[in-house]
């Protein structure tokens, strides 16, 4: 088993640009990211994933939304091979892998402005997908890009709560699924690309 974990915060509040990997027995530092960044979304594997948006902490340091994707190949990192986001999002969902990605929600521009759009990473290009059912942001979700899913998080502004609605994708359209049994955001998840047969929040 390998696992692998990149960006966040640390004190005094900032981001940061580490990189760990796991090889089924202990943690070890690994090459930075090229761009700290929090609030992100990521997928693949520990030799070959991809960190998608997040927040550059500039500012209020939740209102710097990226459209900056970063590229891990096992060895270095990259900003010119995983395109840019069409929207700046941070505290979105995301999953898939290197050559076929999707994110969705998150915050363009902080506040609790959430947006419900998708979009699509063919490896090559990122494209404009359906809206989900729910802008949300500090969601959370995981699966392909023909199964994936995104649950949790909280309301837009103006509405009050947080979610534990979910919604399941297959590549082109959103549909409701089966609520999480607790409300709640800023979690992450998992799963193997099958959105009905096994996830975890």
């Amino acid at each position: 088993a390998s696992f692998w974990g990149s960006g966040g915060t640390a004190a005094p509040w900032g981001t940061v640009n580490y990189h760990d990997t796991f090889n089924g027995t202990v943690w070890a530092t690994s090459t930075n990211m090229s761009t700290g960044v929090f609030g992100s979304a990521s997928c693949g594997t520990s030799s070959d994933s991809m960190i998608m948006g997040g927040d550059g902490g500039v500012g209020d340091a939740t209102t710097d939304a990226r459209t900056l994707c970063q590229r891990w190949n096992g060895s270095s990192w990259s900003t010119s091979t995983g395109g840019t986001l069409n929207t700046a999002r941070n505290f979105h969902a995301g999953g898939g892998k290197t050559s076929e990605a999707w994110v969705v929600s998150g915050a363009p521009t902080g506040g609790g402005n959430y947006t419900a759009t998708s979009e699509n990473w063919n490896g090559t290009t990122w494209t404009n997908s359906s809206a989900n059912i729910i802008a949300r942001g500090s969601c959370f979700g995981d699966g392909s890009l023909t199964e994936g899913w995104v649950t949790g998080g909280q309301k837009a502004t103006g509405v009050s709560g947080t979610l534990l609605t979910t919604e399941h994708y297959d590549g082109t359209t959103w549909s409701a699924g089966a609520s999480i049994t607790e409300q709640r955001n800023s979690g992450t998840g998992g799963g193997f690309g099958d959105r009905y047969n096994s996830g975890f929040v």
